[in-house]
């Protein structure tokens, strides 16, 4: 083989290496533009692996007796739900408790939805914690809902 042509071979690879470092760096820019606009939108909206978070809606008094008609009804759905009280709740604060447990429910139901392995874990999961307190750990306190096996 001549050094003339051995050379043109060369030049040729070489060239074809440029393209494929330009084609390759072309894709990386493409990559970390897409992975920073990800990372912004992620920053910048209130959600989850399981989508967004949808807005707490606190039930009103005449609500709750609407849909559940008596105190005792609503204090037994609030124990369902694992709430407990310190001394009797107000109407008020039923309200608001029942509030945020049909929240944490409907939140825990979409999860076990996104993670079907769990039903088949034969475990039940509890919650345990006042707010504004924190719990290192896991106690009897059921969150509403709490996953079973098969």
């Amino acid at each position: 083989m001549s050094l003339a042509k051995r050379l043109r071979q060369t030049i040729a690879k070489s060239e074809a290496l440029e393209r494929q470092r330009i084609r390759a760096e072309a894709n990386l820019a493409a990559v970390a533009a897409q992975f920073s606009e990800l990372a912004e939108a992620a920053l910048d909206s209130p959600t989850l692996a399981l989508g967004a978070v949808q807005e707490l809606q606190i039930l009103s008094v005449e609500e709750l007796k609407e849909r559940y008609g008596s105190y005792r009804h609503c204090r037994r759905l609030a124990s369902q739900l694992g709430v407990r009280f310190a001394t009797t709740p107000t109407w008020t604060q039923l309200a608001i408790a029942l509030s945020h447990g049909l929240y944490l429910q409907q939140f825990w139901q979409d999860y076990c939805q996104q993670h079907p392995e769990l039903a088949k874990l034969g475990a039940q999961f509890w919650l345990n914690g006042k707010p504004g307190v924190r719990s290192d750990r896991l106690a009897p306190q059921q969150l509403a809902a709490g996953v079973q096996g098969d």
